[in-house]
């Protein structure tokens, strides 16, 4: 009968040290594997804030972009109302001296002339 006590009690040391180097091996295992997340959950954080940083640059760069476009634009209007300005100008010039010219090759003044050279 102390054979068979001494042969559980060895069974059942030899299975807890069996328990216990499962749960050893079981909390390393958890501790890898956390380890592993935490580094996948900083390199995730890491590439979204690398995506946002290249996001807020691109986003700089079409704004200078447009910003560059708006000042063309607004160059060519200036420029197209100048020289719509200056063609008015020397147009009013040329019927001036058309009137003129009228006057002296018709006689009088084109108001009196019905649909010659009128303006």
């Amino acid at each position: 009968l102390e054979q068979a006590l001494s042969e559980a009690r060895l069974e059942v040391e030899q299975l807890q040290q069996a328990v216990a180097s499962a749960s050893q091996a079981a909390e390393q295992q958890h501790q890898q594997q956390s380890r592993v997340q935490a580094e996948w959950e900083a390199r995730w954080q890491e590439a979204g804030s690398r995506h946002m940083e290249e996001v807020r640059s691109l986003k700089e760069l079409h704004r200078q972009q447009l910003d560059l476009v708006d000042r063309r634009v607004q160059g060519v209007v200036a420029k197209k109302d100048s020289t719509i300005a200056a063609l008015r100008t020397e147009l009013a010039e040329v019927q001036g001296r058309l009137r003129k010219l009228e006057e002296l090759v018709l006689g009088g003044p084109p108001a009196r002339r019905s649909g010659v050279l009128s303006s």
